[in-house]
């Protein structure tokens, strides 16, 4: 009909509508006039659920509830309108990867109450919207915006100004509960931004910018953010910022125009030259070097090389990532997984030497990194690494496996045997130049090792002996009839 009744209500398991006096009218294409107030309502969760059915790969998930009004008058061939929504009890989920594989929602952002207002006019015969005003306000971040859509039913073209301020103190303290102390930012400011073109093909620029920050254990001085949007591609300005006494060089592009949104980042050195502090041990680099997890005393430089990166915004580690981990020189006091490393290594050498463990003093053993290049990727969660080099009590030791971004471990270490320990027992001939392969599972902080190891190390080497005792007496023949399975434990040159 050309009028509805004075108030009219519509409701659905997800949305409710409940309008006062609205007025409308129907011309040949279309609404022809709207005028009125309404109220609203609606389940964000169910409402979510309806549009990830449509599509192959949601990249979010919504739950909360969001009620507001609108209020809309005409003056000449104007019509006016007010807009105020509060959005309650609202999460924000983006997809992730469990610790068994097994894809699942997370929450990325939590809000206990969001409010939107805003103000604007559409003119019929210029087919123009005009946004005179609008605000969204969240504890700590702050968004006002004001501008014009032209052409809004043909090309839509988006002329669009404001103003975006943060509050780094709050908004790092509200992101605890996912990021725990990895996170702290400090600073407090506002920067305009701008967004204009058609709504097919956006253009725009923003920045921000901080003091001081804390990120992984990753320190850095002042800094600041600024991007250029075009075409659904937002190219970030190099950033360059000092990091632990070292410099940070990034210079990212995020791909809005996917799904999910992807990050990238370009072949170049990410770090250079930073310092190692037992924060950035424990909270990124035990990552790649699970033996300096948790220690509590380390000194070296490191740097970091890119060669590609490709990172969804939602979940960025469930991408893929390669490039190489430059140590200059490193040492650490064991802790952790390199507490048991020493302890391997003792035994080891008891059991080859036959004497009793000489139950080291950790307080005097250093874990020392020579200068080498380590390649390192990541690949659905975990972070790999091959061949890194240790010296533990000047005995070399090669590490090889992955760590997962839930700190589970999957590696093989490989211990050298000394000359030293072999002394001129040719029972032990064979043993020259071989390493002893342990496997450590569990996590960073709570390793598991192998202890199976030790006593088939010792049952080994006791064949090995017999073997090499006939061999004295009756010459090779018997070489090859005595299957002592060392070669599944020992590997090497001989």
């Amino acid at each position: 009909s050309p009028k509805t009744s004075p108030k009219t209500s519509l409701a659905g398991q997800a949305v409710g509508m409940e309008l006062t006096g609205l007025e409308c009218a129907l011309g040949k294409q279309g609404l022809a006039r709207l005028v009125g107030t309404a109220s609203y309502r609606a389940d964000l969760t169910r409402l979510s659920n309806w549009k990830n059915l449509a599509i192959p790969n949601p990249s979010y998930y919504l739950i909360g509830s969001l009620s507001g009004t609108a209020a809309i008058t005409r003056q000449e061939r104007q019509l006016i309108g007010n807009l105020d929504a509060k959005v309650e009890k609202m999460v924000v989920a983006g997809p992730s990867v469990a610790a068994n594989g097994q894809a699942q929602w997370v929450a990325l952002w939590k809000e206990r109450e969001l409010e939107i207002t805003g103000k604007g006019s559409y003119d019929e015969v210029a087919d123009t919207l005009t946004l005179e005003s609008s605000r969204f306000d969240v504890d700590g971040l702050s968004l006002s915006a004001n501008g014009r859509l032209d052409d809004c039913s043909t090309k839509q073209r988006i002329d669009l100004t404001g103003d975006l301020a943060y509050d780094w103190d709050v908004l790092t303290k509200r992101l605890g509960s996912q990021l725990g102390h990895n996170l702290q930012v400090a600073g407090k400011d506002h920067r305009p931004f701008l967004i204009k073109g058609s709504l097919a093909e956006l253009n725009g620029q923003a920045g921000f910018g901080w003091t001081t920050a804390n990120i992984f254990g990753i320190k850095t001085g002042a800094g600041n953010v600024s991007a250029q949007l075009e075409r659904g591609v937002c190219r970030f300005a190099p950033l360059e910022v000092t990091v632990n006494d070292g410099k940070l060089h990034v210079a990212p592009t995020i791909y809005l125009d996917r799904n999910p949104c992807i990050l990238t980042l370009p072949q170049e050195k990410l770090i250079d030259q930073i310092s190692l502090s037992p924060e950035l041990c424990a909270n990124s680099l035990k990552f790649v070097a699970p033996m300096l997890a948790d220690s509590t005393r380390v000194e070296g430089k490191i740097s970091a090389e890119v060669n590609s990166a490709s990172l969804p915004l939602p979940a960025p580690m469930t991408g893929a990532a390669d490039g190489i981990l430059i140590v200059h020189q490193a040492q650490a006091r064991p802790a952790g997984m390199a507490l048991q490393m020493v302890s391997a290594i003792d035994q080891v050498q008891s059991i080859i030497t036959r004497r009793a463990p000489g139950n080291s003093n950790t307080n005097q053993v250093w874990i020392a990194m020579p200068q080498q290049q380590v390649p390192v990727r990541l690949q659905q969660g975990r972070v790999y690494h091959q061949g890194m080099s240790f010296l533990v009590n000047n005995v070399s030791v090669k590490t090889s496996g992955s760590v997962g971004m839930d700190s589970t471990l999957d590696l093989v270490a490989e211990i050298a045997v000394r000359n030293e320990w072999l002394g001129n027992n040719k029972a032990l001939a064979g043993l020259k130049g071989k390493t002893i392969q342990i496997a450590f599972t569990g996590t960073t902080s709570q390793p598991q090792m192998d202890p199976s190891v030790f006593a088939n190390l010792a049952q080994q080497i006791g064949g090995s002996a017999i073997e090499n005792l006939f061999q004295e007496k009756v010459g090779n023949g018997l070489n090859g009839t005595i299957n002592n399975g060392l070669d599944k434990l020992l590997k090497g040159k001989k």
